[in-house]
This record gives structure tokens, sequence and C-alpha cells, in this order.
């Protein structure tokens, strides 16, 4: 773990900043943690926050536009409007929900948005914030504190990066390295539109590491050859089945055949008796 935070913060902080995290300065990395936005603030988020603030200090230490930075888009468009379609959806989701309660539609209503437009805008926010009578403030809390949803537009192909510690054990880094050679930086989307990525943490999909997730399917057991292919065909306009990409393993089975509960009679059922009565019915 100790040599994963070290190459972790290596690969995004200064060379200075290293050091210090490096000799036990803990005092370098406060400003993650510090917030100097004011009250007036955070009634409505600023695109344009001065140096120091948190947003500005995380992305000194890390990087530019990791999974830390919830900030905005600094370009915004004017407006948001639902496709037919997804305003009869957001009519038939509100009959789920009391009159006083309908706020509780918020997420579907911003996964929705994201379904639309792949990702969330301010003026999205807005528009919920209206049609379920609720402070802007809240809808701009709950988008900016999940990071399932993107605060900045991302390419028709979104690649989220699992980088944490059983990904990285088995070759996480070397797929970042693909990433960066084939897309660019994290949240940038290349010349044809069609892919950016994230680094993301853990995406639950341990045993098939290393994977990404591809906007909303899991490609796993990925090399860096594999996975560089299927960026490239993607990249081309061409679909790719996702899945596990090791042709020695059956979904998250071992690789190689199985070597126990492999006698057919196992599962014809021949074994299998009536109860006549419940297991441990007379325990006190």
């Amino acid at each position: 773990m100790g040599q994963y935070l070290a190459r972790h913060i290596e690969r995004r902080a200064p060379s200075s900043q290293c050091s210090k995290v490096a000799h036990g300065d803990k005092a370098a990395l406060l400003p993650l943690f510090v917030k100097t936005q004011s009250h007036e603030a955070l009634k409505k988020p600023h695109l344009d926050k001065p140096s120091g603030t948190r947003d500005t200090r995380v992305k000194s230490l890390f990087g530019a536009h990791t999974m830390a930075d919830r900030s905005p888009a600094r370009q915004q468009p004017d407006s948001f409007t639902w496709s037919d379609d997804n305003q009869m959806w957001c009519a038939d989701q509100l009959k789920k929900y009391p009159e006083p309660r309908k706020a509780s539609a918020v997420i579907p209503f911003l996964w929705k948005a994201q379904k639309q437009e792949g990702w969330i805008s301010i003026a999205a926010m807005e528009t919920i914030a209206a049609q379920l009578e609720m402070p802007y403030i809240r809808v701009y809390e709950v988008a900016t504190f999940y990071t399932m949803f993107n605060l900045k537009p991302v390419g028709k192909h979104f690649v989220q990066l699992c980088g944490t510690t059983p990904c990285m054990l088995r070759g996480s880094e070397d797929l970042i390295t693909v990433c960066e050679d084939v897309i660019g930086p994290q949240n940038h989307i290349n010349e044809s539109g069609n892919l950016s990525w994230l680094e993301v943490e853990c995406l639950g999909a341990c045993c098939n590491a290393p994977m990404v997730q591809i906007n909303d399917y899991y490609y796993q057991d990925l090399t860096p050859d594999t996975f560089r292919d299927i960026l490239a065909k993607l990249d081309k306009g061409e679909s790719v089945e996702p899945g596990v990409f090791n042709e020695g393993r059956h979904t998250s089975d071992p690789e190689g055949e199985n070597t126990t509960l492999t006698e057919d009679s196992i599962y014809q059922g021949e074994q299998a008796k009536p109860l006549t009565s419940l297991p441990n019915a007379g325990a006190a």
C-alpha cells in the first residue's frame, strides 16, 4: 500500500511536494482538505474561482481534472431542455412520489439528464431544481457529491479506469499509460470526440483486475495490448463487446479447467430429498 501511495502521489504531485510527503510531512497533504470559499460563494458556484481555493489546491497536488475535482465546467450552455421522450419519462417518475416529497426524484432526474447530454450542466441543474420545486443549491450539492455524475463534457465513449490497489497490483498503471498515449490527459476529449478517460476508485470487479468501465459496461482482465485495441476500435466507430478479455477464464472463474464440483450428477437433482420437517425446528 505504501508503494502504491508513493507512486500515486509521485505521478501527480510536484517534486517538492513529493519530497515533503516522502519525509512524513503531513502538512504537505493539508491543501486537500482546505476550503476557503466564503458563505456567499456557496449560494451558487463560481466557475472562475480565485487562486488558493480548495479546487485549485487539489489540482496543484494531484494534477488537473482528477476525480477529486468536482468543480463544474468553465464553459456552460445557456439552457437545457428535455427531449420529448425524457419529458414524458420525468412526468411518469413524479407519479412515484407524494407531492411534498418529489425532491426525492433528484438523483433519477440528474441521471436521465446525463444520459441525454453525456454530462450535467449548470443549466440542467437549474431546470431540475425548478421542476422539483427545490433550491438550486440542493441539486448542486447532490450532483457534486456523487462521482457518477459528470460535471464536464466527456467523449462518446467515457473510460473510467480503476486505479485502486487490486487493479494497481494487476497492472492498472500500464493501462493509465495507454490512456495517456491514445487519448491524452484525464478529462481530455480526443480529436474525434469519441474518447475521454478518468481514473476512478474501486468499481467492484477486483477478481477480474485490471479493468475499466466504458459508459455502462465493464471490460475486464485487460492487458495494455488488448486495452489499446479496444480503444482503437471504439475510436474508429466499431463496437466492442464488453466482458472478460482473458481467453483462459470464464467470467470470474480461475484460469484453466474446473478442478472441483465437476461431476454431472451434482447438478441433476437426484440427491435432493423432500423435507419431512424443518431443520432445527425443535431447538430451544
